[in-house]
């Protein structure tokens, strides 16, 4: 029996928009395309939907298996690119506390990105807490709720937690993005993620693993030697001497 979200009566996600025209895909502006010689791939410098409308008008309808992409997270930040210590301005994210302006922009583009994906291609949308609930029933709605494939959890770089110092907090630590895994068909199937890898490796036995003990005390040992403590000297000499 099909569940709900799969009959014709679609559930969408309705926002107020200032203007109308942003959800159209008919933006043009200035691009500039540079194409290796050896490989053939393009590199855009553009608006990516600019970009993203180049290729359908270029015979790529259909013809796209992977595509990923990181949109801004309206967490109203500046990021930089940094080379040689050198910080040179990348983009502003201008979305903080503006829903609806970023749904006017990320949807035309998910529209033309759907055209572009092959029938056995996918797409990997990367997001966080602040957005991507949104961005799951658009995508719901352009790609289909039964070609939804997964929500990829993605752990964050470790960060000092600092929410024990205080006897209350409003939120907990965010600690992880989101990456919205949606395929073109339903009944497209995917190879595993992880293989085996064979590598010749033999048993660590008992006496190994002692020997192994062995060696990291006589180095411990030695670099103690060379420095100012005598009671720790005495006490890795005495360790030394139980596992010779």
């Amino acid at each position: 029996m099909p569940s709900p979200l799969q009959k014709k009566s679609k559930v969408k996600l309705c926002w107020a928009s200032d203007n109308e025209s942003k959800k159209t895909n008919g933006i043009k502006e200035p691009i500039r395309i540079l194409k290796n010689s050896t490989s053939g791939n393009l590199l855009f410098h553009s608006d990516n939907l600019t970009s993203v409308n180049y290729l359908l008008e270029h015979g790529f309808e259909q013809k796209i298996d992977l595509v990923y992409i990181d949109p801004p997270f309206a967490r109203g930040e500046k990021y930089y690119h940094r080379m040689k210590n050198v910080e040179n301005p990348a983009f502003e994210d201008v979305f903080r506390g503006k829903i609806d302006e970023y749904l006017d922009m990320i949807y035309p583009r998910l529209e033309v990105i759907q055209k572009l994906i092959s029938d056995r291609g996918s797409i990997f949308v990367h997001l966080d807490w602040h957005l991507s609930h949104y961005v799951k029933v658009i995508m719901d709605d352009i790609f289909g709720y039964e070609n939804f494939r997964n929500e990829i959890i993605i752990k964050r770089g470790r960060r000092k937690n600092l929410l024990y110092q205080f006897k209350s907090i409003d939120r907990m630590h965010v600690a992880n993005d989101s990456i919205l895994w949606y395929s073109k068909s339903a009944g497209m199937k995917f190879q595993r993620p992880l293989v085996k890898n064979k590598r010749n490796s033999k048993w660590m036995g008992f006496w190994s693993n002692v020997r192994s003990v062995w060696f990291c005390a006589r180095e411990r040992t030695m670099e103690v030697g060379q420095g100012k403590s005598a009671t720790g000297n005495r006490k890795l000499q005495s360790l030394y001497r139980q596992i010779r």
